[in-house]
């Protein structure tokens, strides 16, 4: 049995008086063995609800048997599989844009403004992602305000807009009328299963409840657990609920509990990194500083780094093009599906076939967007249109099908600071594209837009930062923005050793770019080998306009 520190026998104690509790866990605190030692503080039955199934399968492995370990998808398959008598595929399954345009018989344009139309896929589209947010809601039908103003509809007038979703509301109603037909075509699928269960007001048959990761949860799991009369557990980190584009809220500001407490020292790194990291959270509200642990030696300044994070998936195109000119075997953590299927529809606009990614609502061609981006109407895009235009697209995907497909065979590690949370390197590099952000924050805005993109970008930002135990290296205008400073000047971290894939010689090639030797360079010591990290599988941004969606340039 683990030993608690002072903090967590605190929270030992408060949890044995019965009442709910809120824990405020901050990066590398331990949330979840916090957890275990209230589980094992007492005989009584429970429930520990994970975020994802990975967290949910190591947590099998852990909690006495008294404790019964789901993810809250997890507590409503059966339920619902049972009640309504749904195939798998119904219950399991995704609808895509053609088949919601198919079964709603949709028309071929639908007007939105007098100069903006969406094609029968791009609308289709918006039903579907206006269907996610009013799945993930504490609504009890679907309605206009579940629809996004993303793309093109981010630049019409609010009252066409307004219009527009008045409208589009109906044809939401149809759909999810279709979703929960026992013989449509369309899946309920695992969000819908969800709603319908949470829509029946379960009720969950436990002495206590443990919800980690709280901060992630979103509005219709948050109302089930409100409903429960059982004592309830909330662990989490405010600082860390980046899932916005998906209908969470931050639970840990929102659930009211009996008794608060909190865990403020890292085990992760050191004083270095967790005094950088307490200069971005204070700046979001928090009066709490993070404590590192004073016996490891943690490092804020150059580094050759294991692992680059970056706040869009464009930076994370932009990184592996730079690695893999310089001859490293490149992994992309979660995979590059999403990055590639980013590029397939710029593929797609280019032969002026409408997008179904969010982002591109609205755009009947690439020259469209290229324009949108020039006109200055939407930054979060520039990026990704300067990439297309100085590789192409094709060169682009090249890139990411050259990746290796196992975190340990690479030398250099990719991700977006979504995809890496819940996971920890040594030396990180925390990359630029995370200054246009905080830029964009300077500019003269609508006051209450400009605090949701601080805490939104601050929160990511913090996210990213704390990933890393000896050493990270910060993008200077966030470290301007937040007051960091350098801890040393030097590079640390050991520098990988060059090669040249052919794969990557054959695009070289394609693109008359010459690759740097190896030999030009002094002889690198080669960091040593080490298992990949256990990463819980994490969801998947929906779309690239970040400061809206949260999005798929993650």
């Amino acid at each position: 049995m683990l030993t608690p520190t002072q903090e967590q026998q605190q929270a030992i104690d408060l949890f044995a008086g019965r009442g709910s509790l809120r824990i405020d866990a901050y990066a590398g605190a331990g949330k979840t063995s916090t957890l275990l030692l209230l589980a094992q503080s007492t005989a009584r039955r429970g429930y520990y609800l994970a975020f994802n199934r990975a967290a949910k399968d190591a947590a099998v492995l852990k909690f006495p048997p008294k404790v019964q370990c789901k993810t809250t998808h997890g507590l409503a398959f059966n339920p619902i599989k049972s009640r309504y008598g749904y195939s798998d595929d119904k219950m399991r399954g995704t609808a895509n844009a053609n088949l919601i345009a198919e079964a709603l018989s949709l028309p071929e344009d639908t007007p939105v403004s007098g100069t903006v139309f969406l094609s029968k896929r791009s609308y289709a589209a918006a039903l579907r992602n206006a269907m996610a947010r009013f799945l993930y809601s504490e609504n009890d039908a679907p309605g206009a305000k579940h629809f996004w103003r993303v793309g093109k509809l981010a630049s019409i007038d609010r009252a066409e807009f307004l219009k527009f979703t008045s409208e589009a509301s109906r044809d939401l109603l149809r759909l999810w009328e279709e979703m929960q037909y026992e013989d449509s075509r369309i899946p309920l699928g695992y969000d819908g299963y969800l709603k319908l269960w949470a829509l029946g007001r379960p009720r969950i048959s436990a002495d206590y409840i443990l919800l980690d990761e709280a901060q992630d949860s979103n509005p219709v799991v948050l109302k089930v657990l409100r409903e429960q009369s059982c004592q309830m557990v909330y662990v989490g980190d405010p600082y860390q609920q980046i899932y916005e584009w998906r209908g969470a809220v931050n639970a840990m500001e929102q659930v009211e509990t009996d008794r608060r407490t909190a865990l403020t020292q890292s085990f992760r790194f050191g004083d270095v990194i967790a005094s950088g990291a307490t200069k971005v959270i204070s700046k979001l509200g928090a009066t709490k500083s993070l404590r590192g642990t004073s016996s490891l030696l943690s490092h804020i300044g150059p580094v050759h780094p294991i692992a680059i994070l970056c706040r869009s998936n464009a930076g994370v195109i932009a990184s592996l093009i730079t690695h893999q000119n310089e001859g490293a075997r490149t992994y992309v953590v979660g995979g590059t599906i999403d990055q590639q299927r980013l590029l397939e529809n710029v593929k797609r606009l280019k032969r002026n076939i409408p997008s179904e990614l969010p982002e591109f609502f609205g755009f009947v061609n690439w020259d469209e967007v290229v324009d949108h981006v020039e006109q200055g109407h939407d930054e979060s895009l520039r990026l990704l249109v300067n990439l297309v235009k100085k590789y192409g697209e094709d060169r682009l995907l090249v890139a990411l099908r050259s990746c290796v497909s196992e975190e340990r065979n690479a030398q250099i590690i990719v991700s977006t600071a979504h995809k890496a949370k819940g996971c920890e390197w040594d030396v990180v590099h925390v990359d630029g594209d995370f200054d246009a952000a905080f830029m964009q924050l300077e500019r003269p805005d609508d006051p209450q837009m400009k605090k949701w993109d601080l805490e939104a970008e601050g929160r990511l930002f913090y996210v990213a930062m704390t990933r890393a135990k000896s050493a990270v290296e910060l993008p200077p205008g966030a470290m301007s923005y937040f007051g960091i400073q350098n801890s040393h000047t030097e590079r640390f971290g050991k520098p990988y050793i060059a090669e040249r894939p052919a794969i990557a010689m054959r695009a070289a090639a394609q693109t008359n770019r010459t690759f740097p030797s190896p030999s030009a360079r002094p002889a690198p010591v080669m960091p040593p080998s080490r298992p990949a990290p256990s990463q819980p599988r994490q969801p998947q941004p929906p779309g690239f306009l970040e400061r809206i969606l949260r999005s798929i340039f993650k």
